[in-house]
């Protein structure tokens, strides 16, 4: 897990140091949405360029919002990246997660509370974490919800969340100001 404290082993790129190419792909983005990982993924702007198109289709696509929040929080704390569950908690809250919500997710599929597809949703993040692959009991229990094109999205986002939990782990990306950390009661290293 990475801390705040924790120097970025690739540090974001600064205005002054941006040149052609990374100037084009920064004006792609809204005023205001250049973060530390857009910042650092800057240093190779074609990779990052290609990699916003399909980033934004996941977002965007047709799992409905909530579903994909609890998913990306769940796989941000199986990957104890905590840089990447701060940024997605505020659009969990607006997806319709309450506070609640967000603080039992790292109690699991289990925990008190979920619905029986959350619970569905949450043990398929693990055993795709785990195990790279799904069970054929989850595999009905999510069909029995989720069409084929939503199976595939579910994966593809799982698998995207993953990678992008190895990139701020790795990179040590700094979290943003104002973006919260994994909940009080799991304390600063991910653990019960």
């Amino acid at each position: 897990m990475v801390t705040n404290s924790s120097p970025p082993r690739v540090p974001p790129m600064r205005d002054e140091e941006l040149d052609s190419s990374a100037r084009a792909v920064v004006s792609e983005f809204p005023p205001g949405s250049v973060v530390n990982i857009t910042r650092t993924l800057l240093w190779h702007p074609d990779v990052l360029s290609a990699y916003r198109t399909f980033g934004t289709k996941l977002r965007r696509g047709i799992l409905p919002a909530r579903d994909l929040e609890l998913v990306i929080l769940r796989i941000a704390w199986r990957c104890r990246a905590e840089t990447e569950w701060g940024g997605h908690v505020h659009a969990a809250l607006e997806s319709g997660l309450s506070e609640r919500d967000i603080a039992r997710i790292p109690e699991g599929p289990d925990a008190l509370g979920w619905s029986a597809f959350d619970s569905v949703l949450l043990a398929a993040v693990d055993e795709l974490h785990d195990v790279s692959s799904l069970s054929d009991e989850t595999w009905a229990r999510l069909a029995d919800v989720y069409d084929r094109r939503q199976m595939i999205e579910f994966v593809l986002v799982v698998g995207n969340y993953h990678m992008l939990s190895y990139v701020m782990n790795a990179f040590r990306i700094e979290r943003e100001p104002g973006w919260p950390g994994f909940p009080p009661a799991y304390g600063a290293k991910g653990t019960a």
